[in-house]
């Protein structure tokens, strides 16, 4: 799992389509995910003081993050699902 810092990764989706993913941790408590070959807006995922301060993620799959938190939790979250409200 990467540190939580600024970061770009550029993945293959599944269907065949390129994606590069700009991530960058906000206040150790917010993750903004921007995709650069897209007209979307950025996805903000916001989480809750009980997980602690962000200390690192990864994006795998078509679409999914996992991220780590201080007080030791562990969560992954599909960013597709949320990513495309307008």
């Amino acid at each position: 799992m990467g540190q939580a810092e600024d970061g770009q990764q550029v993945r293959q989706a599944e269907y065949g389509v390129k994606v590069a993913t700009i991530c960058s941790v906000m206040l150790q408590k917010t993750l903004l995910m921007m995709d650069v070959m897209s007209k979307s807006p950025p996805l903000e995922l916001v989480f809750e003081s009980k997980y602690g301060k962000i200390i690192g993620y990864s994006l795998f799959g078509d679409g999914y993050i996992v991220l780590g938190f201080t007080e030791g939790k562990r969560l992954m979250q599909a960013t597709w699902c949320t990513s495309r409200r307008t």
